[in-house]
């Protein structure tokens, strides 16, 4: 990859007009060689459950990117300051990691152990490179059958509603992966993890989802300005994605532990189709019309994405409505406050964060309420990871 990158270094130019651009596009390709040498020994860390460590090593490898980059840019850098910051930033995670890990790779190489793997990782990959596409083909088909206007205003709208959901299920991941799969030849270990961990993701990312939702006309106006304006019926559109993605996205990691990746490409080769399909049949009403097929589209595969987890470990779609029960009821008070609140204050080009910062607050509060009256089992569990 790094041989391929030098000798196709110089084409980066026609995409990017910049001097600099040909013998920075070297030097930052470098930087996925450090990231990989760090791979094995990170793994291993969380394997160990040590993300004390990992989120302490993350510090400072922001701070070496920030001294790093500030220094450059002051002594007039430019471009570089930047690039430099990164690499920097990537050279001390992965010297930390191999400091703090233990592992030491070696060269020994044997086909026993690939072939133990090979069917697992191969079907992970083959997943991993199908739904790439159609995680991104909602913005490919905008930005080239609408225009770039179009897909800035989608991509700003789909960045306001994922951000949370990211966040919360990149933390999800990492945890409950390594701790699930010790336990995961007994059901019941991972059945329980598996349900309060899914709630946890859920009582913390669905509020601000809905708030998005209810909210999104005055919290455009505040943030980005009146230009943005053509961003609220999108942002709105996709924040009932977020939300039905909050409840089905976590799904994914029951397929990994019981070692059952080819389940999880067929079912993922079936749901991108669906996903496509929703996508081209929207583009026909312009870029809301992609949204609204989107929306479509999770709503058609949101039932079986979790059915055939729950098949796995054989779990009722009962117990998992039941965690969801109290979250909803307590969603459902936000979206009306929020809502009351917006239509008592309303809003104009001056006053947005008034109705934004009022809806948010009492729509959250109302939230809060309803699980702190029904001792709702997922906020218990998130105050005590906190």
């Amino acid at each position: 990859m790094l041989f391929r990158s030098q000798i196709f270094a110089p084409y980066v130019r026609f995409a990017i007009d910049h001097p600099d651009v040909v013998p920075a596009f070297r030097v930052v390709v470098f930087e996925f060689a450090i990231a990989g040498l760090r791979m094995a020994n990170q793994a291993v860390l969380r394997k160990n459950l040590q993300y004390r460590t990992l989120a302490l090593l993350d510090g400072v490898a922001f701070l070496v990117n920030l001294v790093v980059a500030v220094s450059l840019a002051v002594a007039g850098a430019g471009l570089w300051s930047l690039i430099w910051g990164t690499m920097s930033a990537s050279i001390a995670l992965t010297a930390g990691v191999w400091l703090t890990s233990g592992f030491r790779p070696t060269l020994t190489y044997r086909w026993a152990h690939l072939r133990s793997v090979a069917a697992f990782s191969l079907n992970l990959s083959a997943y991993r490179f199908v739904t790439f596409f159609s995680r991104h083909g909602d913005r490919f088909l905008i930005g080239s059958g609408i225009s770039a206007e179009a897909l800035g205003f989608y991509s700003q709208a789909n960045n306001l509603v994922r951000y949370p959901l990211d966040t919360a299920t990149k933390v999800y991941r990492r945890v409950l992966v390594p701790a699930m799969a010790r336990d995961q030849d007994d059901n019941d270990r991972v059945r329980t993890a598996f349900l309060r961990s899914t709630g946890v993701v859920a009582v913390a990312v669905v509020p601000f989802t809905l708030l998005v939702a209810v909210l999104a006309e005055p919290m455009i106006f505040a943030l980005v300005g009146e230009k943005w304006l053509p961003v609220v019926p999108l942002a709105r559109i996709l924040a009932v994605v977020g939300l039905i993605q909050t409840v089905s996205g976590q799904t994914g990691v029951i397929f990994h532990i019981k070692g059952r990746t080819d389940l999880l490409l067929y079912w993922g080769i079936a749901a991108s189709v669906i996903t496509t399909t929703g996508y081209v049949v929207g583009l026909n009403w312009g870029v809301e019309g992609v949204a609204w097929g989107y929306l479509v589209a999770m709503s058609i595969v949101v039932l079986p994405s979790y059915y055939l987890p729950m098949r796995l470990i054989e779990t009722p779609m009962i117990r998992l409505i039941s965690v969801f029960r109290g979250i909803a009821l307590a969603g459902s008070a936000l979206v009306v406050v929020s809502y009351l609140m917006l239509r008592a204050v309303g809003g104009t080009d001056t006053n947005s964060w008034i109705p934004l910062l009022s809806g948010s607050a009492l729509g959250g509060l109302a939230y809060l309420g309803v699980l702190l009256v029904t001792r709702n089992q997922s906020l218990i569990d998130l105050v005590e990871i906190v």
